[in-house]
C-alpha cells in the first residue's frame, strides 16, 4: 500500500521503467509523491519516498510519465493547468519544475498523456477533462515548454469523455464516450505524426480510425497491452480482448458471464506477458488467463480496496498492477506473478 494522502488519493502512473510509482492527493494534501521501487530479485518492494513541489494553489487530478528514458512527468490540476517535472534515475535526485502553463480548457485535467515522438528528444502531451460537454482533447508539443498542437473534438454522440488511453506505438487513441443519455460507448482513432524539421515534430491529425467496433457500445473501460496494440475492453459481466493492427480490429477472445454475482464491471487492465485480464467491480478485483483455449477465472481479491475501484494500471515490466478508489486515502499495488 503506498503511504496515505491526507484525504484522498485522486491519481496513480508508473514511470516507464517501472522504477516510480508517482501518487497525487485531493486538496486536503496537495502534493505529488514519487515512490521508488526495487524491481529486482526476491526483495522486490516499495524502497522509499520523494515528494514534488506544486507551485500552485492547486491539487491534482491526472499524473503521466514519459513513455521513454527522458523521464519526464506531467501532471494536471483540477484548476486546468499542465505541469511538467524533471525526474532522474538517481532516486536520492528530487524532481524539478521544468513547466507550468494553462491548458486553456475551462476544466479539471482528468485525462493525460506524454510520449516523445518517433526517434526524436521532442514529446506530445495530450489532455482532456470530463465534464458534461467538454469533448476536445487537446495536444501540445513539448521540448522544454509547450507548444500548442491542436484540438480534436470528438464527435457529436459524445457528451463526456469517461476513459481515453492510447496504444504502446501512439498511432492509436481509445476513448470510452458517454452519449447523452450516459450509455458509454468505445471510439477508435488513428494519430498521425509529421517533422517541420529534424527537431521539431507535430501531431498532424486525429482521425476516427475506420475499424468494426462490434461490441463497442456499452464498453465501460479499456486499456492497451504494453507490448502491442491488443485491446482490452470490459461491459457489463463481460470483457473482451482485441488485437488492432493497422487499420483491422481482430477478435482475440470475448469472455461472458465470467464472475458469478459480477453486476458490471468499472474498470480492466491487461497483461499480455502473464495473458491476464485484470478488471474491477466495486471494490473487488478478478484476474481471468486469456491465453488457453478456454478463458477462465484464475483470482478473485475481494475488497481490494476500501471503495469502488476506478483505475488499474499494469506496470511497465507486468509484475504488478496499481489499484485507485474512488474514495481512498491511498492507492494499492498487487503482484501479478503470484496470480
Amino acid at each position: 500500500t503506498l503511504k496515505p494522502h491526507g484525504d484522498l488519493t485522486t491519481a496513480v502512473a508508473f514511470s516507464d521503467n517501472g522504477q516510480y510509482i508517482a501518487s497525487a492527493g485531493g486538496d486536503q494534501d496537495p502534493q505529488i509523491r514519487l515512490t521508488v521501487r526495487n524491481t529486482l530479485g526476491e526483495h522486490r518492494g516499495l524502497v522509499r519516498m520523494q515528494t514534488a513541489p506544486l507551485p500552485l494553489d492547486d491539487w491534482v487530478t491526472a499524473l503521466a510519465f514519459s513513455d521513454n528514458d527522458s523521464f519526464y512527468l506531467a501532471a494536471g490540476t483540477d484548476s486546468g493547468a499542465i505541469l511538467v517535472y524533471r525526474v532522474f534515475r538517481q532516486s536520492t535526485k528530487k524532481p524539478q519544475l521544468e513547466a507550468s502553463f494553462e491548458s486553456g480548457m475551462d476544466t479539471q485535467i482528468r485525462h493525460l498523456h506524454m510520449a516523445a515522438f518517433p526517434g526524436a528528444d521532442t514529446f506530445f502531451i495530450a489532455a482532456a477533462g470530463a465534464d458534461d460537454g467538454n469533448t476536445t482533447v487537446r495536444f501540445w508539443t513539448y521540448h522544454r515548454k509547450p507548444k500548442f498542437a491542436l484540438d480534436r473534438t470528438l464527435p457529436l454522440e459524445i457528451s463526456r469523455i469517461k476513459n481515453l488511453k492510447f496504444s504502446r506505438s501512439n498511432r492509436h487513441m481509445a476513448v470510452i464516450g458517454l452519449s447523452g443519455g450516459g450509455k458509454p460507448s468505445l471510439h477508435l482513432f488513428d494519430i498521425r505524426f509529421s517533422n517541420a524539421s529534424k527537431r521539431e515534430w507535430v501531431v498532424e491529425s486525429v482521425e476516427r480510425a475506420p475499424v468494426d467496433l462490434a461490441g463497442a457500445v456499452g464498453a465501460n473501460s479499456v486499456d492497451f497491452g504494453q507490448r502491442s496494440s491488443i485491446l482490452a475492453t470490459v461491459r457489463a459481466d463481460s470483457w473482451h480482448v482485441a488485437n488492432l493492427r493497422d487499420t483491422r480490429l481482430s477478435k482475440v477472445v470475448d469472455f461472458s458471464a465470467a464472475a458469478p454475482g459480477v453486476e458490471e464491471f468499472s474498470a480492466v487492465a491487461i497483461s499480455e506477458m502473464h495473458n491476464l485480464v485484470i478488471a474491477a467491480s466495486g471494490r473487488n478485483l478478478f484476474f481471468f488467463s486469456f491465453g488457453a483455449d478456454v478463458p477462465q477465472l484464475v483470482a478473485t481479491v475481494e475488497e481490494a480496496m476500501d471503495s469502488d475501484v476506478v483505475d488499474l494500471r499494469v506496470s511497465p515490466e507486468e509484475d504488478s498492477v496499481v489499484t485507485l478508489g474512488a474514495n481512498s486515502e491511498s492507492a494499492r499495488v498487487w503482484r501479478l506473478d503470484h496470480v
